[in-house]
C-alpha cells in the first residue's frame, strides 16, 4: 500500500508486520525501526523502498522483535493424603 503525502511525496503506508508495527516512511529510507508488539521485545530494523513495480514498497524485516514471554502452560497437581 503505497500513501501519498503532499504533492509529492511517496511513502510506505503504516504496517503491523513480524510482531512490530512500522510507521509510515517516505521512501528510500535505509533504517526504519520498528515498535516492538506486547509480548515482544528488541530492534527490528527494515527499509522503505522505491520499489519497481510500485513505489513505497517495504524491505525485507533484517531485524526482528522476539517474544518475550513463552507460550507455556504451568499444570500444577495436588495429592490428597
Amino acid at each position: 500500500m503505497v500513501e501519498r503525502v503532499g504533492p509529492s511525496a511517496i511513502q510506505c503506508a503504516k504496517v503491523t508486520e513480524g510482531n512490530a508495527e512500522w510507521p509510515a516512511t517516505d521512501v528510500d529510507t535505509d533504517v526504519v525501526l520498528g515498535e516492538c508488539l506486547v509480548g515482544y521485545n528488541g530492534t527490528a530494523e527494515r527499509a522503505c523502498l522505491e520499489g519497481t513495480i510500485a513505489p513505497g514498497v517495504w524491505g525485507p524485516i533484517i531485524t526482528a522483535c522476539e517474544r518475550t514471554r513463552p507460550g507455556r502452560v504451568n499444570i500444577r497437581r495436588t495429592t490428597k493424603g
